[in-house]
């Protein structure tokens, strides 16, 4: 595989901050998201569509194919890939920083050798 560069730059202030943003945002979402799926839950319990001919129409259409549960069990997986992500992007910039010291200091042995 080709890539446009030969090196590796990379802010760690920059990654620090937005680690720490994207853990507070994640951390905010788990805490808030059972709640959230609760009320969602309420509301569709609730049937506020009614019992006239267009609120059963538009009953059938909304909860065609299970939409309701399916979008409330596609969002848990959601937000556990999101508490996620952080970890992996955290891991992966530690790791390019690892790789780059280890390549530096490969880089001056053979230095050392050669004078």
């Amino acid at each position: 595989m080709d890539f446009p560069f030969d090196n590796v730059d990379i802010d760690r202030t920059a990654v620090g901050r937005g680690l720490s943003a994207w853990y507070a945002m994640a951390s905010d979402l788990e805490k808030q998201w059972p709640q959230l799926k609760q009320r969602l839950q309420q509301a569709h319990g609730a049937a506020p569509w009614g019992n006239a001919a267009e609120g059963g129409t538009f009953r059938a259409s909304y909860q065609k194919d299970d939409g309701p549960d399916q979008m409330l069990e596609t969002a848990d997986l959601l937000v556990g890939e999101i508490m996620k992500a952080g970890t992996l992007v955290r891991e992966s910039v530690a790791n390019t920083f690892g790789i780059d010291l280890d390549y530096g200091d490969e880089i001056k042995k053979q230095g050392q050798m050669e004078v």
